[in-house]
């Protein structure tokens, strides 16, 4: 159905996240690149964000951003703030969305009642299902309990769910009983266009992107490289810097630890890496894969839910046990076997084109958004 006239977006920010906290882990030009392209086809954009500062960073599209400022309060309280939201920042009748999109499910019960009391659909968007996540990873305990009934609510009342990937949807409708029909498979989405082949010289053999933390397991990227002779460089930032630092000093294994970088940057990085790799112990549908894969890199990956899934075992990646040894005996083929590498990187460049463009996903999201208007 053809839509005429303007619409109204309203993007619910996660609890305690604010736009300074994309700028800041170097991924705001990432995050906002669907609300951009929506702005463009006639589309209202607003973001209601937990910024605690008046200066929040500006966007190349219009777009209006309401953040969390002055009403602060303790951070381990952001939970009250967005409990009141709602009524504390009901907009006026122009800026009132027809549609409402969650950043993340697990944080949407402001989303919920801002579009009972503003009467607009509510889209349950995620790019991770929590209870799927500790539930992979075995967790248990009252606070899991509480936050997997309350991600439940959320798709529940949902008028669609808003998953990157078909297991995803499966585990929505059979753990958490959600009606099928209102599901919705839209992957991540990569900017084909900014992440694509480039010709430059590699300076390292491997690369891995993501954050500094155990679940990431960049240790075990270390100790297979120890004795190859292979210079690795990790992109990310969290607690695990130091300690990676000395498992690589103890290994004598050539490391080079870079801090978040802006996400324009990163096309360049991944081009003159041999290898992309990553072993995390859990993904969702990791966004820092994708892109490697729309570089035409050859990538390496854990058999790990999200992983195993994304990579096709040698056609569009390579998947090994999180074993040492294994991982060794894999990077050190890859690197060695040019031809490989290029069969590889262009099988993987051209699924993610096909599949995860950011073209591919506005379409889908467009449609799904028109298909709420013409409901109401």
């Amino acid at each position: 159905m053809q839509q005429t006239g303007r619409r109204e977006l309203a993007v619910f920010l996660s609890n305690g996240r604010g736009l300074g906290d994309w700028q800041r882990l170097g991924s705001l030009s990432r995050e906002v690149a669907l609300y951009r392209r929506l702005s463009q086809s006639n589309w209202g954009v607003s973001f209601y964000s937990y910024d605690r500062t008046r200066e929040i960073p500006s966007l190349d599209f219009p777009s209006r951003t309401t953040p969390q400022w002055p009403w602060l309060l303790p951070r381990r309280l952001d939970a009250l703030y967005g409990a009141a939201l709602p009524l504390l920042r009901y907009p006026r009748a122009e800026e009132r969305p027809s549609v409402i999109l969650t950043n993340q499910a697990h944080s949407g019960w402001p989303a919920i009642a801002a579009a009972k009391l503003w009467g607009a659909k509510l889209v349950a968007r995620c790019g991770y299902v929590y209870g799927e996540r500790e539930e992979v990873a075995g967790h248990t305990g009252l606070h899991v309990k509480r936050r997997r009934l309350e991600e439940r609510t959320v798709f529940r009342l949902a008028d669609r769910c808003l998953v990157p990937t078909a297991e995803l949807a499966d585990w929505l409708i059979d753990r958490y009983g959600i009606d099928a029909a209102k599901v919705a498979v839209v992957p991540n989405y990569v900017d084909t266009e900014v992440f694509r082949p480039l010709e430059q010289p590699s300076d390292v053999d491997v690369i891995s992107v993501g954050r500094l933390v155990e679940k990431k397991r960049h240790h075990l990227l270390i100790e297979a490289l120890a004795g190859t002779g292979l210079r690795a460089r990790i992109i990310g930032s969290g607690n695990w810097r130091e300690r990676l630092l000395r498992i690589a000093d103890e290994r004598k294994v050539a490391l080079d630890l870079i801090p978040s970088v802006e996400n324009d940057r990163l096309p360049g990085l991944l081009n003159r890496a041999r290898l992309n790799v990553n072993l995390s112990r859990w993904e969702g549908h990791p966004k820092a894969l994708i892109e490697a894969m729309a570089c035409g890199r050859a990538c390496l990956g854990a058999d790990s839910p999200g992983i195993r899934n994304l990579l096709d075992h040698g056609r569009t990646g390579w998947i090994v046990s999180p074993d040492a040894d294994e991982i060794r005996t894999a990077v050190t083929t890859l690197v060695a076997d040019d031809e490989r590498r290029a069969r590889l990187g262009a099988a993987a460049r051209a699924h993610a084109v096909d599949a995860f463009s950011l073209d591919e996903v506005f379409r889908r999201v467009r449609t799904l958004l028109e298909e709420l208007l013409a409901e109401r």
